[in-house]
């Protein structure tokens, strides 16, 4: 059994990292002294969808894995979603891939104008099948919708690009590039995200990192210790 954790930053994974013995900005291979245990690797790709899909898809082109988990922060626009709350991501989308046009931003899967690289029914929308076991082993956290942009913005900013619907609770700026490659490779994988603040105006005095990381980590580790 071979798994591999995605991470944008390594501060997003660090304890899980350091319970693992990883101590590098790379892929890491660790092979667990119980044989029950699986292999786990860790991936940090950098921030954003450019260098989350070469990083991952160069990853794919090294080794093959059984399971890939996404595993970050990501602000929410829900307020009935709390801060460290960790969430599991059904649908995500490119939110802001498209074309301005004089009555609004135009998704590039409503355009029509790319038909070359459709992955199911459009090319910048993307649903998380959760038809394996081990994505079952998170079937304990919430199922939301979740945004990908290019630059983290505010309520009114995202409604100007979130024309999926139901609309998206949550804004990240890796897990559509994420979703992309794992369906173009073709392996089993889920998204993991730890609420870290409210999406409105930035102000970093409301946002808990350290909460989001510690619970986003404790869902890691209960994973692993379940083999």
């Amino acid at each position: 059994m071979k798994i591999l954790i995605v991470a944008a930053t390594w501060k997003e994974i660090a304890p899980i990292a350091d319970y693992l013995g990883h101590t590098e900005f790379s892929i890491q291979i660790d092979n667990l002294i119980s044989e029950n245990l699986p292999q786990i690797d860790l991936l940090v790709t950098g921030l954003g969808v450019p260098a989350t899909i070469y990083k991952l898809a160069q990853a794919l082109q090294i080794n093959s894995y059984n399971f890939i988990i996404n595993a970050g922060i990501a602000g929410t626009y829900d307020n009935n979603i709390p801060i460290g709350s960790v969430v599991t991501v059904s649908r995500d989308s490119f939110a802001d891939l498209g074309i301005e046009m004089a009555n609004g931003f135009v998704s590039l899967s409503e355009t029509g104008i790319d038909e070359t690289d459709l992955i199911s029914d459009r090319n910048t929308v993307f649903d998380c099948p959760y038809n394996n076991d081990l994505a079952n082993s998170f079937s304990h956290l919430k199922k939301v919708i979740g945004a990908t942009v290019n630059h983290a913005g505010n309520y009114l900013e995202q409604s100007k690009y979130n024309n999926q619907q139901p609309a998206a609770s949550i804004e990240t700026m890796e897990s559509a590039a994420f979703f992309y490659v794992c369906f173009k490779k073709n392996v089993p994988f889920i998204a993991l995200r730890a609420i870290s603040n409210k999406v409105t105006h930035r102000d970093e005095a409301q946002w808990n990192i350290p909460l989001a990381v510690r619970n986003l980590n404790n869902e890691l580790l209960l994973f692993i210790k379940s083999f």
